[in-house]
């Protein structure tokens, strides 16, 4: 009779070794870009707030300047230079130490109702002067947060 040796058929101790850690090497690095996209997701959505926030600081102020016009009195009366707090519901400038903002579960304010926030929002008003001649009010609501930081800026005229 012939003697045929048979190959065994399996994987060997190295295989099973290198399948382990190629295994491993592909899990870690889809772990790795989840990570950074949660990352990049609670970036992108404390910008988003971030812009909201000051573009809420500067419609605050169009309204202030807009109801002065509707009682009938100077446009840029109680809005003089300098740096303030406002809230969403606001009908004058406050003047703040501290310009942290505070979430209450609905909206965000300057009172202290709430949990303080990573955001602070100032509102610096300051007169100018165009080209022409004509003064205007150039307001900037700047909302810092962690190490990032948005500006918006409009200028306020008399035009009624």
């Amino acid at each position: 009779m012939l003697n045929v040796k048979r190959k065994a058929s399996g994987f060997t101790l190295v295989e099973v070794v290198i399948s382990i850690f190629i295994l491993s090497m592909g899990t870690l690095t889809i772990i790795g870009l989840i990570s950074d996209n949660l990352g990049i997701i609670s970036a992108s959505k404390r910008m988003v707030v971030g812009s909201n926030l000051a573009q809420e600081g500067i419609e605050v102020v169009r309204n202030i300047r807009d109801s002065n016009w509707i009682e009938y009195e100077l446009y840029d009366t109680g809005i003089s230079p300098g740096d303030y707090c406002v809230d969403y519901n606001s009908t004058s400038l406050i003047s703040c130490a501290d310009y942290t903002l505070f979430w209450n579960g609905s909206n965000y304010n300057h009172s202290g109702f709430g949990d303080a926030t990573f955001f602070s929002r100032r509102i610096n008003i300051s007169n100018q002067v165009d080209s022409e001649g004509i003064g205007y009010i150039q307001v900037q609501s700047i909302v810092s947060w962690d190490n990032s930081q948005t500006v918006v800026e409009t200028h306020l005229y008399d035009w009624k």
